[in-house]
């Protein structure tokens, strides 16, 4: 557990920085990504894949890559590749489960300052 709040903690600088690293409104859309990704079950093999999900795989890829064009973005450019399925990783990065979790927290945590 202290990973995923060393994970959200990592986003809340990035938001933080001046000039911010992500923006909030790619925060959000990394949460409703998050959310897919719970509702597809991708990451649980013993569970049938809803596939009608995974539609979040290609809107973080594009999203992510329209975003995080600068140098400095690239710790979060590596970090959302992270969640993305590959060959080596069929069921997404280990804290893809965990991604609408860490989003709610560090929205929560950002809100109104």
């Amino acid at each position: 557990m202290d990973k995923i709040l060393d994970e959200a903690n990592r986003i809340i600088d990035w938001l933080k920085s001046q000039p911010p690293i992500i923006t909030r409104a790619f925060a959000h859309n990394l949460r409703k990504y998050g959310e897919m990704a719970y509702e597809s079950q991708i990451f649980d093999p013993s569970q049938e894949v809803k596939t009608k999900f995974l539609r979040f795989i290609p809107l973080l890829v594009y999203d992510a890559k329209r975003n995080l064009t600068k140098r400095e973005q690239e710790g979060a450019i590596n970090w959302v590749e992270e969640f993305v399925p590959s060959i080596e990783k069929p069921y997404g990065g280990e804290n893809l489960k965990f991604l609408r979790t860490i989003m709610d927290y560090v929205l929560t945590y950002t809100r109104g300052g």
